[in-house]
């Protein structure tokens, strides 16, 4: 199942009011795994920007990205992108794995 979601690289990143502007996705839960861990620990990632069109179709773009400076405080918000609601965080745990907070 597609999981849609927004990165935040912790204490050196900005990050958007809105959800929208910075939309990825990713094909299943362990993407969203392994894409979080590839930014924090090898500093570079494939991200699929995904744009939410007037008609409600979306569009996707691949881009490439380096991510320096990634911190333990970085985060993957997900949503349903129907309501807009934020449903799960996924945050790196104390051993380098992957946690998963309900929102």
């Amino acid at each position: 199942m597609i999981r849609y979601g927004t990165w935040h690289g912790g204490n050196g990143y900005s990050q958007s009011h809105d959800w929208r502007d910075n939309l990825e996705c990713w094909p299943d839960m362990a993407s969203v795994k392994y894409s979080l861990q590839r930014r924090f620990n090898m500093g570079r990632d494939e991200m699929v920007f995904v744009t939410i069109e007037d008609d409600e179709s979306l569009t996707r773009r691949v881009e490439r990205y380096d991510t320096p400076g990634v911190d333990e405080s970085s985060y993957i918000d997900l949503f349903d992108i129907k309501s807009g609601e934020p449903y799960l965080r996924r945050t790196l745990g104390p051993r380098g794995g992957v946690r998963s907070e309900k929102s």
